[in-house]
């Protein structure tokens, strides 16, 4: 439930419906809310408290049926065999739960008691995964166990031991000063140029509190030159893709960022399906050494073209133009061809700065006079061109090569009914023989109806009509005939028949 900037909060995973349950729980709050979460990229912060207060209330389940779910796993893998849970492990669970009922018998305890950090640490160094045999156990005896676990997530993932208000609120800050960032840069522009989140994981929702507090002060700063930015984001191996010049950095013992390019770093596989979405343990950039450095590196030992490669470009904005005349040049001549006539514009311009705080951002609203739907030109796929009926429910559409464990929206074609009696191929053919249409929705090509098939008989078209719809007609006029591909005629007689 994160993106390129922000981890994803602990107990929302898509994969185990995060987002129906989202989107469930904000349109059953809605109402009462005031208005949007956001308007125009401008985030309420109250109101996505309140939102997180919710998401919050539903931690212990989430984490209740994942214990389960990984104690049923680990019960197929045992196959029968007798499992008997170490001592040493067994210990631990009963010092995570002897901490939890330290103050009362009714395990009461602050959350921000640092007893809970220890025995969190202690049991992530004897086995760092946040769903073992131990911490399941925790999870699985209730309240208490939702407080064990919340320790150890923020002691082993985030390297926080130290769970008082003012730490807590820290980290709800920082992770909401990312979600204020992330709506300017889609809405407003690009607020800060040196900004990051500077953690691997994100804070639990029930701890994102006191939202309203936090004022953002976020620097402009200045966006990296190419190689800087190259340089802070590959690995060694990618290493051709920068100069020469700069590779010992990234290579040599003596380079004095060695430790921005580690050859071994952990990934972290919990939750994770595929390889591609683990969580890849690699240090942040210093951004002063980096610029240090990287700008050190004497400039005699770049070429010409290099030196050019490494500035800031311009934002190009290509427009429509009903008379253009001129041809734009392939790049790749064998690949990409010409264009002839070039109906569009270039205007070269420097970035644009971020808006002003009065002035509105993106509105999500189609400009007056703009086509949709059924009116939209032709060509431009619309759900309101075809008789389709929606559907949620849980269909196992296969998802990597696994079925899907939660709804999904599937769109049905509706059953035409009494009307696919009378629709023959001779009649449909009599209406829709030489007419132009477009086929492979979504992705939309133009074709000509060729012919027209049922079970029963298939209606072809005559030369003189095609030759006289492809611009050569009967007894003058110039013009080539051009048959319409296979792959259209298939696609055609498919549409139709």
């Amino acid at each position: 439930m994160g993106n390129d900037f922000l981890p994803p909060l602990p107990t929302l995973d898509i994969a185990e419906g995060a987002l129906n349950t989202l989107w469930e729980t904000y349109k059953r709050m809605l109402p009462t809310l005031g208005g949007f979460m956001t308007e125009e990229g401008r985030l309420d912060a109250a109101r996505l408290e309140l939102l997180l207060e919710q998401i919050g209330l539903k931690e212990a389940e989430v984490l209740s049926e994942r214990a389960k779910a990984a104690e049923d796993f680990a019960e197929k893998n045992r196959k029968g065999k007798s499992f008997d849970v170490d001592v040493d492990e067994e210990d631990e669970v009963e010092a995570a739960m002897t901490a939890l009922a330290a103050e009362d018998k009714d395990n009461d305890v602050d959350p921000a008691d640092p007893t809970f950090a220890v025995v969190a640490k202690k049991v992530a160094k004897k086995e760092p995964e946040m769903m073992n045999s131990a911490r399941r156990r925790m999870m699985l005896q209730g309240e208490g166990g939702l407080r064990a676990w919340r320790a150890s997530y923020y002691a082993e993932k985030m390297g926080v031991t130290t769970l008082d208000a003012p730490t807590v609120t820290q980290l709800a800050h920082n992770y909401l000063e990312g979600i204020m960032w992330v709506l300017e840069y889609y809405y407003r522009g690009v607020v800060s140029w040196t900004w990051f989140f500077p953690y691997h994981y994100a804070p639990m929702a029930s701890d994102m509190k006191g939202l309203q507090s936090f004022q953002e002060r976020f620097q402009y700063g200045q966006p990296f030159l190419p190689f800087h930015q190259l340089m802070a984001v590959l690995p060694p191996a990618s290493m051709r893709l920068i100069p020469p010049a700069l590779r010992p950095l990234m290579l040599e013992s003596s380079s004095p960022i060695l430790d921005f390019y580690p050859l071994d770093f952990d990934q972290d596989h919990e939750g994770k399906r595929n390889d591609w979405e683990a969580v890849v343990l690699v240090p942040f950039i210093d951004e002063k050494r980096l610029l240090t450095h990287v700008d050190g590196v004497d400039a005699g030992k770049f070429t010409a073209a290099e030196r050019r490669r490494n500035k800031l470009g311009v934002v190009l904005t290509f427009t429509f133009d009903v008379d253009g005349k001129g041809i734009a040049q392939s790049t790749l001549p064998g690949k990409l061809s010409s264009v002839n006539p070039c109906l569009s514009k270039v205007v070269s311009a420097p970035p644009p700065e971020p808006l002003d705080k009065a002035q509105p951002g993106f509105q999500p609203k189609v400009m007056e006079g703009t086509l949709t739907g059924a009116a939209g030109p032709p060509g431009f796929a619309s759900l309101r061109t075809l008789k389709v009926s929606p559907r949620l429910y849980m269909a196992g559409v296969s998802v990597f090569g696994t079925a899907s464990k939660k709804d999904s929206l599937v769109l049905q074609l509706r059953d035409p009914g009494d009307d696919s009696e009378r629709l023959t191929a001779a009649r449909v053919a009599a209406a829709a023989l030489g007419k132009r249409c477009h086929v492979q929705w979504p992705f939309l090509v133009e074709a000509l109806v060729v012919a027209v098939s049922d079970s029963k008989e298939r209606v072809e078209g005559g030369s003189a009509m095609s030759a006289a719809l492809l611009g050569r007609r009967s007894g003058g006029g110039g013009g080539q005939v051009r048959e319409p591909d296979a792959a259209a005629r298939v696609a055609v007689e498919r549409g139709w028949g």
